[in-house]
């Protein structure tokens, strides 16, 4: 009886294994189809498999890099958007902080100098809103510092046209100086936490 009852069992299971790996196998397929689709000369067939691929989220990221990495530039590009669409979709603050920083720096750039701040704390704020992991947090905020020092090399400029003063030069500075602090932070905390050997 009890023989009969793990054959049953073992049988249970490989059933189980078989319906699971076709199942995968189905879901793969539907992936690659839909990433097909981002390559239709239809719009519409374009924008169904993008909401499509956007809606399964992490499930389809893996297939999305594959496809990224192996494809021609247009799918390529689509790909990118859609995985900064599932991106987006996990962390709802990054697209409005991203599109303040964007506006702010603008604004800046066209001559409203009381914008400057505004331009790096939205910055900041950008890198903050990415806090899915720490390596992606660190990553982020070394987007950040990037940002600042493309930002003082126009405030540099600024100064030359006579748009901007040594004051902005001295705040960016110290932006910048912050921004290698925090990176520095998230550096060690990730290291601190990062799995041992």
């Amino acid at each position: 009886m009890h023989f009969i009852s793990m054959l049953c069992c073992s049988s249970w299971l490989c059933l189980c294994t078989i319906f699971l790996n076709a199942e995968e196998a189905r879901f793969d397929g539907d992936v690659s189809a839909l990433i097909r689709g981002l390559q239709s000369r239809q719009n519409q067939e374009r924008e169904d498999a993008k909401k499509q691929l956007i809606a399964l989220g992490d499930r389809a990221v893996e297939a999305l890099k594959v496809a990224a990495r192996d494809s021609e530039q247009g799918t390529k590009t689509a790909v990118a958007e859609v995985l900064l669409a599932i991106h987006e979709a996990k962390m709802p603050c990054i697209k409005p902080a991203r599109e303040t920083y964007r506006t702010y720096y603008l604004l800046y750039q066209s001559g409203r100098k009381d914008d400057l701040e505004s331009v790096y704390i939205w910055s900041l704020r950008w890198a903050e809103a990415v806090d899915a992991s720490e390596a992606e947090h660190g990553s982020a905020l070394e987007e950040h510092q990037a940002r600042m020092q493309e930002l003082l090399q126009d405030v540099k400029k600024l100064v030359t046209q006579g748009r901007a003063t040594n004051i902005d030069v001295s705040a960016m500075e110290y932006y910048i100086k912050q921004a290698e602090k925090l990176v520095k932070q998230a550096k060690a905390k990730a290291e601190a936490f990062a799995p041992k050997p």
